[in-house]
């Protein structure tokens, strides 16, 4: 039995230079010619729309900390409560101002956990949802527009949602009952 080889040659164009990593070399499809140019970078821009294959998981702290918010929030009223609410009642303030003091604190905190979650999201190669969402129904449309965007892309995130309107609901229900307790002193 024989063996054949075949080499074949590079066809006729620019090349990385072999004596020069920096730059390209025309290859003429049989020898190299003394025409160089600088090494062309690959351009970092895409076409809008496109993204980069995803890494890591889609689920940042970030998005965690929005979901987890409403505990937060329960948290800050009940020191809102103790440390502002009485205060500002007795300052002559009226009980509905007193009562969303902390609410400013919470609203920015929602704020800037889905500006950190939308920056973490684009740099895992995610697709980032509008943060103009963020106006209307803090977090909740946030988070509705950014779970779309990930099961576009085949990611289930349904939990996130869910999660959250449970930590909010709950939340609530914990309000209106210690609402309840304190009309009642």
């Amino acid at each position: 039995m024989s063996s054949t080889t075949t080499t074949t040659t590079p066809p006729a164009g620019w090349h990385q230079d072999p004596e020069d990593s920096g730059s390209e070399r025309w290859w003429n499809g049989t020898q190299w010619t003394a025409e160089r140019r600088p090494l062309t970078a690959p351009s970092s821009l895409r076409p809008y729309g496109t993204y980069l294959a995803p890494t890591g998981s889609a689920q940042t702290p970030w998005v965690w900390a929005i979901v987890f918010l409403p505990l937060v929030s329960l948290v800050l009223s009940l020191l809102a409560c103790r440390f502002l609410y009485w205060p500002l009642l007795f300052a002559g303030v009226p009980e509905v101002i007193a009562a969303y003091a902390a609410f400013p604190l919470v609203l920015g905190l929602a704020w800037l956990f889905a500006t950190q979650d939308w920056r973490v999201l684009g740099l895992r190669g995610y697709p980032r949802p509008n943060l103009a969402w963020m106006i209307l129904i803090p977090p909740l449309a946030y988070l509705i527009v950014r779970g779309r965007g990930l099961r576009a892309i085949g990611i289930k995130s349904t939990w996130i949602e869910l999660i959250y309107v449970l930590c909010a609901v709950s939340v609530a229900l914990l309000n209106a009952g210690a609402s309840a307790l304190l009309a009642r002193l």
